[in-house]
């Protein structure tokens, strides 16, 4: 039974349907301050490309570009398990559009690692994971030497399986 999708579930509030919207920049994860109406999407400021929507994400980079600060961030999508039982995780990860991984991006679901570069074919997501009420399941989007054109498609969806 799917309880949870990045996609359908996507809002402009933190927490809603168990999913929270954030960044690192090495340290905790910290939930963005600010989600964009006009964008539709969840940002630090305009000072960074950080930022999480519907369909995917972007991180900012040390070597970033259109004026923005050079930072370390990574794109954080959280989600929190409601109860404890086997889930399934399912999804797709890939270039979006106009959005293409110019030195590539590192993409970490649950823990495994998956690297995107320009011309990556979309990566599919399945993994069967024993979680408890409360744990994290972290979509994390890193950016490699720059964040030149970093945006990426992410889908996730879970499955609870028992």
């Amino acid at each position: 039974v799917k309880i949870a999708d990045s996609f359908d579930d996507f809002s402009g509030v933190q927490g809603q349907d168990g999913w929270y919207y954030g960044y690192s920049d090495g340290g905790e994860f910290q939930e963005f301050p600010v989600y964009s109406e006009n964008d539709d999407r969840w940002i630090i400021n305009d000072s960074y490309w950080t930022s999480i929507w519907q369909g995917g994400a972007h991180p900012n980079g040390l070597g970033t570009s259109g004026g923005k600060t050079a930072a370390h961030h990574v794109a954080i999508r959280r989600w929190v398990c409601p109860e404890s039982g086997e889930y399934q995780i399912r999804g797709a990860l890939g270039e979006s559009g106009v959005y293409r991984a110019a030195d590539g991006v590192t993409v970490t679901v649950a823990g495994h690692t998956y690297s995107l570069a320009e011309g990556s074919p979309v990566i599919p997501v399945l993994l069967n994971t024993e979680l408890n009420k409360g744990d994290v399941v972290d979509i994390k989007l890193s950016p490699n030497e720059n964040d030149f054109a970093d945006g990426t498609y992410m889908r996730i969806e879970l499955y609870r399986q028992k």
